[in-house]
């Protein structure tokens, strides 16, 4: 800046800065009055800062319309047929104003502010409705029995008659049912085992990778990893469900082998069936078993071998519309 002319030098700026920001300074004024150099609030007219002045300075994103508003027209939603509790939540969830605990926290300290559902991940907004293990399975039940019931009406209307699925149902009280399947690929098995109690509570989850060259031997070795797996774990009372019927025949059928290469896994999961008098070894539809036969097909797709973490299960395993509650981490 050249003082005696009150002016820029442009050559200086030039050298110095960028066009762009050249001409930028270039248009700021400069007064011929000297003045001591002071600082100044600019938010407030006085150029004195103040609370008020700071306080108001900080609400203006707030309360300034966004530049950008969005084209959604909310007038469709407080026009709708919904519940006006559903509507004004829907609108809290929009714009993240819903009381969860991560939102709790900015206003005043929260000691806990882990999911109440989970207890793996902060309780925001985002975590519950899309991230959470509970919640998301909860969903994917929910619209799995919608879609269950809507099919159920239609194949009456079509055939004149009400038709029952057949779907997974609890154990009795103090019981361990488990569901086991494989999926079967170029000579490698999966062998998927999905323990539940009686409220229907995921208890244990595992998949398992086998050489195999028979569906039957693959059905066979589920059943045996599940035998392994309540025996260790020292389960007297337990109900073993597979939907492979030639499977389960040759298990309680003492005159049935099966296919050569099934029967050495027969007769061990047999001597387990001698050993534990309680256990009960059931046939049941895919419809009842999809939990188990969605582990295996992940377990395939991910090339998983051994115990799978409760709250890593992936959702499929849940659209058996059964009570698929998890139980711990």
């Amino acid at each position: 800046m050249d003082v005696r002319r009150c002016s820029w030098n442009t050559e200086i700026l030039s050298a110095t800065f960028p066009l762009e920001i050249s001409q930028e300074i270039l248009k700021i004024h400069i007064s011929p009055e000297v003045r001591a150099k002071k600082l100044l609030w600019s938010p407030s007219m006085s150029g004195i800062f103040s609370t008020r002045s700071f306080y108001l300075h900080s609400q203006i994103l707030r309360f300034t319309p966004s530049p950008n508003p969005s084209p959604f027209n909310w007038n469709s939603v407080w026009n709708s047929f919904l519940h006006n509790r559903l509507k004004l939540f829907l609108w809290k969830l929009v714009n993240n104003i819903v009381p969860c605990k991560a939102r709790l926290n900015l206003l005043f300290p929260v000691l806990d502010t882990s999911c109440l559902f989970c207890n793996f991940h902060s309780e925001s907004v985002d975590h519950l409705f899309l991230h959470c293990p509970y919640v998301k399975q909860e969903m994917v039940v929910l619209v799995s029995r919608k879609c269950r019931d809507h099919w159920l009406a239609l194949a009456q209307i079509n055939q004149g008659e009400r038709l029952k699925a057949k779907i997974w149902t609890p154990p009795p009280e103090n019981w361990i049912k488990v569901s086991v399947d494989a999926a079967f690929s170029n000579g490698i098995s999966f062998s998927a085992l999905v323990f539940k109690d009686s409220n229907g509570s995921i208890t244990f989850a595992a998949a398992y990778k086998h050489t195999c060259l028979d569906p039957i031997a693959a059905e066979s070795l589920a059943i045996l990893e599940a035998c392994k797996e309540l025996e260790k774990q020292d389960i007297c009372l337990a109900i073993i469900e597979s939907d492979c019927l030639n499977a389960i025949t040759f298990i309680n059928v003492s005159s049935q082998n099966g296919s050569w290469t099934a029967a050495p896994l027969i007769e061990k999961i047999r001597r387990y069936k001698h050993r534990w008098k309680e256990w009960n070894f059931k046939f049941v539809s895919r419809l009842a078993n999809i939990a188990p036969h969605a582990l295996a097909k992940w377990a395939l797709f991910c090339n998983h071998d051994g115990i799978i973490p409760l709250h890593l299960i992936p959702t499929s395993v849940f659209c058996n519309i059964g009570y698929p509650l998890l139980v711990g981490p």
